[in-house]
């Protein structure tokens, strides 16, 4: 049960971190268009 919560808690932690890295650099994302169109 503990191996279950540690997981839950590091999935949570990773999460807001990708969330507040998209939020800083989401100015430098919507300032390339290019990698955009290399992605799609």
């Amino acid at each position: 049960m503990m191996f279950v919560i540690y997981c839950s808690l590091l999935w949570a932690v990773l999460c807001i971190g990708i969330t507040h890295f998209v939020r800083a650099n989401s100015r430098t994302f919507t300032n390339r268009p290019r990698f955009y169109q290399s992605r799609h």
